[in-house]
């Protein structure tokens, strides 16, 4: 088997948070399984031609809020 093909196709960190997996992913993005301090969260990035749009943007931010 081809090592590369063993790599994972996400990152190990993005800012303070440390990515395990992936959850799924989506028309709107990606959902991680990742660790931040002590804790286990799903951190969802927009896929970033969407990041670009002030509407998606904002439903996102409402959307994070509302989860919280």
């Amino acid at each position: 088997m081809d090592p590369a093909a063993l790599q994972p196709t996400h990152p190990s960190k993005l800012g303070e948070f440390r990515i395990e997996g992936v959850l799924g992913e989506g028309g709107s993005g990606i959902v991680y399984d990742a660790t931040w301090g002590p804790r286990r969260v799903a951190l969802k990035v927009l896929h970033p031609h969407l990041a670009d749009t002030e509407r998606v943007r904002t439903q996102f931010l409402q959307e994070a809020q509302r989860l919280q």
